[in-house]
């Protein structure tokens, strides 16, 4: 239990542990620099001046903040940007386990979906394991490879993402996931492997459909993009290149 853990040890295992709030607005001290934001946690686990100058680095071009923008105050960058310098911030500690409370609800729909995909991509290079809070359960079918449902504060249901939300068997589960979309090719588009035939499958079956959420829409198309390194050149599927605005030229 974390709660018997002596001081010394409970402040080495803080270290390993990081939280994403809902509000990267207020998540950011407007008197601190991006750069002053990022080096606080190391500061404080006593890393030399060059090796935080280097983590800083690293960390902001791993969630798309231009090193040279460093200096940049709160004030001075958009609300999905504050929220990636946020990311930022908690990857610098280099966790083990992250806790997003609502990491994008208060996000345009647009800046949702690349916010998204960022967290999944990090989760692959980074390695850790989040928790991942949220009442969306359209995110939750993308993101999550487990899930937990609660009621009134308890715990009611939890399994694989796929099982409890395709077959429900609490009654306040199924009632939740009523109206959820194909969360199985959903589950499989958001984990799949690098085979492009295969992702392509999957990915034309749900672009095709006329009752697809828009919200949804938006994360596949980015997912897509996230996807492909060149000009796209392994998309040939008509309705993707529509889609993605794709010159076929």
């Amino acid at each position: 239990c974390l709660n018997d853990l002596p001081a010394r040890a409970w402040r080495r295992m803080r270290s390993r542990m990081q939280i994403i709030f809902q509000d990267p607005h207020g998540s950011l001290n407007p008197r601190m620099s991006i750069r002053e934001s990022l080096e606080e946690g190391l500061l404080n686990l006593g890393v030399s001046r060059k090796k935080r100058m280097e983590r800083v680095r690293k960390i902001l071009d791993d969630v798309g903040i231009p090193f040279a923008q460093a200096e940049w105050y709160p004030h001075e960058f958009s609300g999905g940007q504050k929220q990636r310098i946020v990311i930022a911030r908690a990857l610098s500690m280099r966790p083990k386990f992250l806790v997003l409370d609502e990491p994008v609800s208060n996000l345009d729909v647009s800046i949702q979906a690349g916010i998204i995909n960022l967290l999944l991509d990090l989760k692959k290079e980074f390695n850790f394991t989040y928790v991942f809070i949220s009442h969306n359960l359209d995110l939750i079918g993308y993101l999550s490879t487990r899930v937990g449902v609660l009621k009134a504060g308890r715990l009611v249901e939890t399994g694989p993402t796929e099982e409890v939300l395709t077959n429900p068997r609490h009654p306040y589960t199924r009632e939740l996931v009523e109206n959820l979309p194909d969360l199985k090719i959903l589950s499989m588009l958001a984990h799949a492997d690098d085979s492009y035939s295969q992702y392509l499958l999957f990915v034309g079956s749900l672009l095709s459909r006329t009752d697809l959420d828009p919200h949804l829409r938006e994360l596949i198309i980015l997912r897509i993009a996230a996807k492909e390194e060149a000009e796209y050149q392994w998309v040939q599927h008509e309705g993707i290149s529509k889609e993605i605005g794709i010159d076929e030229e």
